[in-house]
C-alpha cells in the first residue's frame, strides 16, 4: 500500500498533537483534610429557606489559584482552581473554567511559577495539522489556600424547608462520594407549639424566630 507524502505528513502531525505533553489532572501537591461541623455551637445564625442549617463532613485545603476576573479573551473564567500538578518550580491547574482558544486548542491549563510568582494561560493547539503552543500572562489572580467540602466524603446536612402555621419543615440528607443516599434522605416536621427545641438523631437546634422565608436559631449539638 502506498501513502503519499502529504498524507504521511498529516498523519505524523496528528499523532504529534495527540501525544502533546500535558500536565495530568491528578495531584502531587499537599492537601490538608479536616472534619467540619458548622455553624459553631451556641451561636445565633440566620438562614433562608433552602439553606443548610447544620453540616458535618470533610473539608480539603490546599494551595490553589483564584482568578479574580475573566481573562484571556474569556477562555479563563473567574473562580478557584485547586487540583494541581507540580513539576519542579511550576504548578499546573486545570478545571471547568478553562477552555480552548480560537486555534482549536487540544490542551489548555494554568501554569504558575513558584519562583517568579507569574501565572500563564498555556495552550497547545492544532490548526491545519500543525502544533502551535502559546501562552498568555494573567495578572489578576491570587495564589492562596483554598478550602472546599470534599465530594468524596460522607456528609450530613439539615436543610430548612419553611413554615406553615406553627409547623416547621426540614430536610435531612446524607451524601457519600458526592451522591445522595436515598434511604437516608427524608423530610421532617416539628410543631413550635410543643417546643422551640427541635432534634434529629443527636443534632439539636433552638429556634429563636422562624418565618416561611428565614429562620434564626442556635445549634445546641451536632449529629455526632
Amino acid at each position: 500500500m502506498k501513502i503519499s507524502f502529504v498524507a504521511m505528513f498529516s498523519l505524523i502531525a496528528l499523532l504529534c498533537i495527540g501525544c502533546t505533553t500535558v500536565p495530568p489532572n491528578n495531584s502531587n501537591l499537599s492537601f490538608r483534610t479536616e472534619s467540619i461541623s458548622e455553624p459553631p455551637l451556641n451561636t445565633e445564625v440566620t438562614m433562608a429557606i433552602g439553606d443548610t442549617l447544620i453540616i458535618q463532613g470533610t473539608r480539603v485545603t490546599s494551595k490553589g489559584i483564584v482568578i479574580l476576573s475573566d481573562c484571556c479573551d474569556g477562555f479563563v473564567k473567574k473562580g478557584s482552581y485547586q487540583v494541581g500538578f507540580r513539576k519542579s518550580d511550576k504548578i499546573y491547574f486545570r478545571g471547568n473554567g478553562i477552555s480552548g482558544n480560537k486555534f482549536m486548542a487540544t490542551a489548555y491549563y494554568l501554569e504558575y511559577n513558584l519562583g517568579s510568582g507569574e501565572l500563564y494561560y498555556v495552550y497547545t493547539s492544532g490548526a491545519m495539522n500543525v502544533v502551535q503552543p502559546g501562552k498568555t500572562k494573567i495578572t489578576s489572580f491570587k495564589y492562596t489556600d483554598i478550602s472546599v467540602d470534599s465530594p468524596d466524603a460522607f456528609q450530613r446536612t439539615l436543610i430548612y424547608l419553611g413554615k406553615t402555621g406553627n409547623l416547621l419543615k426540614f430536610g435531612y440528607r446524607e451524601t457519600s462520594n458526592g451522591y445522595a443516599r436515598p434511604a437516608f434522605s427524608n423530610e421532617i416536621s416539628y410543631d413550635l407549639n410543643e417546643s422551640n427545641i427541635i432534634g434529629y438523631q443527636k443534632a439539636k437546634l433552638q429556634v429563636i424566630e422562624a418565618t416561611n422565608t428565614t429562620i434564626r436559631y442556635k445549634v445546641l449539638s451536632y449529629f455526632d
